[in-house]
């Protein structure tokens, strides 16, 4: 789809936003497909603070009319977290993750099997941000303070706290397969794979520094 294209349906969902505001209010229930639609568009633009101020007032929409923890915010909870990424946000692409984490288990209760792609999608984005921070060039720096306790985390310090949460999640994401004994499910052995990968760069971490 070509960038003319892209701009026209903007405006068109714009004008869609701007009918249904008019006709049932600004929290109108109609709103969040139509929220959703726009900030994709956004997304196909690379204009990704666009698309997040629209993902956001999306949720809030969906918050409103559903309560906080409706899984009909998922959407557009899935649509910040990948511009979050998409602008290198890790912070707040995590946070959203978690949240999306937090928002199964409220709505389906804990253990349950609904909080499973949440968990995985957040270990990967550990695992992402672990790969990220280590491969960054090493800037050299002096400090010239004489108190420790206001010395910054190193990179690889944060980057070895990440392959820790990764490590956490797939432990998690375990633990709630079995707690609904799904032992035969294909995800486990791959589950599987990736905790122990976890545990083979922690035991190698002085080398691969």
């Amino acid at each position: 789809i070509s960038i003319p294209d892209i701009s026209f349906n903007i405006e068109q969902y714009e004008e869609q936003l701007a009918t249904i505001e008019g006709d049932a209010g600004p929290f109108a229930t109609d709103l969040y497909e139509t929220l959703l639609d726009l900030g994709n568009q956004y997304q196909q633009l690379n204009d990704h603070e666009s698309a997040i101020e629209i993902f956001e007032r999306a949720e809030y929409v969906s918050r409103i009319n559903h309560g906080l923890f409706h899984p009909e915010q998922v959407a557009s909870i899935e649509g910040l977290i990948e511009s979050y990424m998409a602008i290198g946000d890790l912070k707040n692409a995590n946070a959203k993750q978690r949240y999306l984490i937090y928002l199964s288990e409220q709505y389906f209760g804990e253990n349950n099997l609904n909080a499973i792609p949440s968990i995985i999608s957040l270990a990967e984005q550990n695992m992402t941000n672990y790969e990220r921070v280590l491969n960054m060039p090493v800037q050299p720096s002096i400090s010239f303070s004489s108190s420790g306790s206001s010395r910054q985390p190193t990179p690889r310090q944060i980057a070895f706290g990440s392959l820790y949460q990764a490590q956490q999640n797939y432990v998690r994401a375990i633990s709630t397969l079995m707690e609904n004994r799904q032992f035969f499910d294909p995800t486990l052995i791959e589950l599987e794979h990736r905790y122990i990968e976890t545990l083979f760069l922690q035991a190698y971490r002085a080398a691969i520094i």
